[in-house]
């Protein structure tokens, strides 16, 4: 029952290196015949730069795009609902690259398919975790430590911002027993608006 464009998995203002936040999202199969499979899909991955102050612009040579993406890291991983990344729960993404650019930009992710699965079974429950860091993320994954260092994020990402539209979608297992999600394409970015073209004018141009 999300809203999209009101409904939100994270809602941060004045994040500061080193700043971290985890989630854990449930899932509940209200389905009285089907188990699922759950796809989680990012997309809309937007760089703000809101304008520049003075620290930042001693090292900022790109006002029009913000560095925010490159800066915020990203893990997940099947959780068993208890919040905290455990030894034996599999990672779903950012195990070595974690940057929100290459993780978030327009990607599909299996939370369960045939390749992760079971399926969620009829009236079952599946959680998965998304721990995010300012900084440099860490994730130890045969020891379950994540470590989030801020101590190398500068002042070019002053006043920046990011923003990214996430979606999940259900497949019936039953319907559908060896379904990937790698096979679900991710929404194309919005196209930008064309230039308005004046047919007629008054003006004169010397």
């Amino acid at each position: 029952d999300l809203v999209p464009g009101v409904d939100k998995f994270w809602n941060f203002g004045d994040i500061k290196p080193g700043d971290w936040g985890e989630n854990t999202i449930s899932l509940h199969n209200k389905s009285k015949k089907d188990p699922l499979y759950v796809c989680l899909t990012f997309f809309n991955l937007l760089n703000g730069e809101n304008g520049i102050n003075e620290p930042e612009s001693w090292v900022d040579n790109t006002p029009a795009t913000g560095e925010l993406t490159g800066a915020m890291e990203f893990f997940a991983w099947q959780d068993d609902g208890d919040n905290i990344f455990e030894v034996g729960e599999v990672p779903i993404f950012g195990t070595t690259t974690q940057a929100a650019n290459p993780v978030l930009a327009g990607k599909v992710y299996g939370v369960v398919d045939y390749a992760n699965g079971p399926a969620i079974p009829v009236n079952g429950k599946d959680y998965f975790g998304v721990y995010w860091c300012a900084g440099d993320l860490v994730v130890d994954v045969p020891n379950a430590t994540i470590t989030c260092n801020g101590s190398g994020l500068g002042n070019i990402v002053q006043t920046d911002s990011m923003k990214v539209d996430v979606r999940l979608t259900a497949v019936s297992a039953k319907s559908n027993p060896k379904f990937l999600c790698k096979n679900i394409k991710p929404p194309k970015p919005p196209k930008p608006p064309k230039d308005e073209i004046c047919e007629d004018s008054d003006v004169t141009i010397i």
